[in-house]
């Protein structure tokens, strides 16, 4: 995506900061994605831990 609006930044006149505030948006979403994957196992682990 970052890729995409830079190229398209040379044929229309986007904002600068748009292409890194994509970025910054897709990384923060892939970190919320495995923090979320990441307490789902812990939760899991415990719970098993507890009653088995």
């Amino acid at each position: 995506m970052t890729s995409l609006l830079y190229l398209t930044k040379r044929q229309t006149q986007l904002p600068e900061a748009l292409p890194v505030e994509s970025f910054s948006v897709g990384a923060t979403a892939l970190l919320v994605l495995a923090s979320l994957r990441l307490s789902r196992r812990a939760i899991k682990l415990e719970r098993q831990e507890l009653f088995d």
